[in-house]
């Protein structure tokens, strides 16, 4: 409650008493009541308020804007705003523009605001002269600027002002009040004016109507200052110049205890790098720090600067905030650091210029810079190269550099409970990681070129090798299956060949045995019976003669049909197909035939390959039993893991080699035979001496057919 009130017994009670009937009855039940002060409008709740309660003040007009809408009346108990729509009459001969500073008296109705109640409802205003000044301001304690009651008050603040521009016509003053900025607005048509020189970067006093900016709750949020004119504001310190004349502070003492501290500090250094318009890194006898300013001009590396600012605690170490600078000589620029990435987060050089070696793994370009992305001991970290420059080409992912740049760390903003208390007898570190800020390309030394074997290219080459073995492994799929089903046609057709070839050959020897034969029996049995009543005795001869012929014949016979049995040969192993050739031909009168067989079976021959050995073992057979009269024969089938050997043996008649015999014995197959095998045949013969036949061939599956 405003001290007035309180130095104003019947004030107070009077207003106590109408807040009371207010708030319990309502305006309809007090038609004739009439508010007379803005602290009695201000005292109203919002639904009282909104009953339009009728309202007659007698005041100071602080500040008063059409344009943005917005007017303040304060009298002696408070201030107020109104709608700044009026209707005016004045008791002067004539009218003049509406000011602050003006007395008038508002009549109008009450509304409850979306955040405090006014006077509204175009309140008509009796101007009654101009006053003589403006009424006691308020000062707000920092601590307390962010408080309703000042609402709509008159107060007068010391405070820094940052930055000033132009806002809408009006002249926007950027303050800071302590830790806490807020905006102030000057009224007046400033567009064909200029900005004050001496308002920038100074220490000023400045007087105005306090606004509050509140949210749909009606809870204050933050404040602005209204000015009404530039009278209002009183330079104290331009360009903070007290600051400067005081000595120099060593960077390593800022923040540290102080008995008799001071708002802003003073300090001399070194320009370590310089991002315009926002920050400059500075190294001093002790230390670096960071500068935040909006200084405008370029300032290089190894200039000596002066500066002022407001310290404050950052993450790590301390730095300055709205840092005033003033430019020295130009010098020769600092000499880094020398470190590598594990030892920069142990050491206190945050804003420090610094230098290390890493390896690139990407870089992107952004809007006024570029960001590039770093790796050594096993730490990643970024750099921002300040420079509006497209990275060069030579300057790849994979590349190993040297870089220069100042140092930024950062932390996890936090200290443990346990660590509190260890924090009053020494420091704690807290940095979690750190950036680089590269003042140019030049900063970035390549040492080394990526190889040639890139992540990407990697990539890139398990992909085409992907998919390289993938269309190999499908086409080899196809291919299998094509050739499958091209082996299972040839293996028909030549199965279809054997039986061909086989049954020409039986029909042939059908002919030439067999047929023979019966022509032979037939001529004997008409011989005998034309012999039977006149020569018995030479009848009987032909009847014995065509008996042993039939013999014969059956013999043949028996061959042929196991010939026909045996064309197919893989599904039977080569030593039991040899048996089963044998077999009939074992007669207890007849030859003796013997099937020697010695090594692994089954063997790796295919059908034809063994269908050729057989029919070698059978023509052979056929020769020492039909041709050479043999009396025993002996069959031997050797196989081992290479090779496969047959060799027939007989006792036979044998023959001359060469000699015309060779085609009569069938040889000649034999040898064809030998030639499909691949095989090595030797034979051997004399007359009277019998006859040996040994073939040798490979059991691998390229005998060809």
């Amino acid at each position: 409650m405003p001290s007035r009130w309180k130095s104003n017994p019947r004030l107070f009670v009077a207003g106590l008493w109408l807040w009371i009937c207010a708030q319990h009855l309502g305006a309809q039940e007090f038609p004739d009541l009439l508010l007379t002060n803005a602290a009695q409008i201000r005292q109203l709740a919002p639904s009282v308020a909104a009953q339009q309660l009728p309202a007659r003040i007698h005041g100071v007009v602080t500040y008063y804007d059409l344009t943005n809408h917005l007017a303040f009346v304060q009298d002696v108990t408070a201030g107020t705003y109104v709608d700044p729509v009026w209707r005016v009459t004045d008791t002067r001969d004539s009218i003049t523009p509406i000011t602050a500073g003006l007395i008038v008296e508002l009549s109008g109705r009450t509304q409850e605001g979306r955040f405090a109640p006014f006077l509204s409802h175009n309140p008509t205003a009796l101007i009654l002269g101009q006053s003589d000044g403006f009424p006691e301001p308020l000062h707000p304690m920092r601590h307390l600027l962010l408080d309703p009651t000042f609402h709509s008050q008159w107060v007068e603040l010391d405070v820094f002002i940052r930055d000033a521009e132009l806002d809408a016509g009006r002249l926007l003053l950027r303050c800071a009040f302590g830790p806490r900025n807020f905006d102030a607005f000057v009224t007046g048509d400033w567009k064909n004016r200029g900005i004050p020189a001496s308002l920038k970067r100074s220490d000023a006093r400045i007087r105005g109507v306090y606004g509050s900016i509140f949210n749909d709750r009606r809870q204050l949020v933050d404040m602005r200052l209204f000015v009404p004119s530039v009278e209002q504001i009183t330079v104290l310190d331009p360009g903070m110049a007290a600051a400067f004349a005081r000595p120099p502070t060593r960077i390593g003492e800022i923040m540290q205890f102080n008995p008799h501290p001071t708002e802003r500090i003073h300090l001399t250094g070194t320009v370590l790098a310089h991002i315009v318009g926002e920050s400059l890194y500075l190294r001093g006898a002790d230390g670096a720090i960071r500068a935040d300013t909006p200084h405008a001009d370029l300032l290089l590396p190894g200039q000596t600067v002066d500066v002022v600012g407001f310290p404050r605690a950052g993450q790590i170490r301390p730095l300055l905030l709205d840092t005033i600078v003033k430019a020295g000589r130009l010098d020769t620029p600092p000499a880094p650091i020398e470190l590598n990435a594990d030892q920069v987060q142990h050491h206190p050089i945050d804003g420090d210029l610094v230098r290390m070696e890493a390896r690139l793994i990407d870089h992107f370009e952004r809007p006024g810079n570029s960001l590039l992305l770093f790796q050594s001991d096993d730490i990643t970290f970024h750099a921002r190269l300040l420079e509006k420059q497209p990275i060069p080409a030579t300057l790849k992912p994979g590349s190993w550099v040297r870089l220069t740049g100042v140092c930024v760390l950062s932390g996890n903003g936090n200290i443990e409970v346990e660590e509190s208390t260890d924090s009053l007898r020494g420091p704690i570190s807290q940095a979690v990681g750190f950036s680089l800020i590269l003042r140019g390309l030049n900063d970035i030394e390549i040492l080394r070129s990526p190889p040639w074997w890139t992540p990407g290219r990697l990539r890139s080459l398990g992909v085409v090798l992907f998919v390289v073995t993938g269309a190999a492994f499908l086409w080899g799929a196809m291919l299998r299956r094509k050739v499958h089903q091209q082996t299972a046609v040839i293996a028909d057709q030549v199965r279809r060949e054997q039986v061909a070839e086989e049954r020409s050959r039986i029909a042939r020897e059908l002919h030439d045995t067999l047929e023979q034969q019966l022509v032979g029996i037939t001529m004997q049995l008409d011989t005998a019976a034309s012999r039977i009543d006149h020569a018995p005795d030479r009848a009987r001869a032909s009847i014995d003669l065509a008996r042993a012929m039939l013999r014969r014949s059956q013999t043949d016979a028996r061959q042929s049909v196991w010939d026909l049995r045996s064309t197919d040969l893989s599904r039977i192993q080569l030593d039991e197909a040899l048996r089963e050739m044998v077999e009939p031909l074992n007669q207890d009168s007849g030859p003796q035939i013997t099937v020697e067989t010695k090594g692994p079976f089954p063997t790796r021959l295919d059908g034809v390959a063994k269908n050729h050995l057989l029919r070698i073992a059978q023509e052979s057979l056929t020769n020492s039993l039909k041709h050479a009269s043999a009396k025993h024969v002996h069959i031997l089938l050797s196989v081992s893991t290479e090779r496969i050997e047959l060799e027939i043996r007989d006792d036979g008649r044998g023959f001359k080699l060469p000699g015309q015999a060779g085609a009569h014995f069938g040889l000649m197959g034999i040898r064809e035979r030998a030639a499909k095998l691949n095989a090595a045949l030797d034979i051997e013969s004399r007359p009277g001496r019998g006859t040996s036949i040994r073939l040798s061939a490979p059991t691998s599956h390229e005998i060809p057919s």
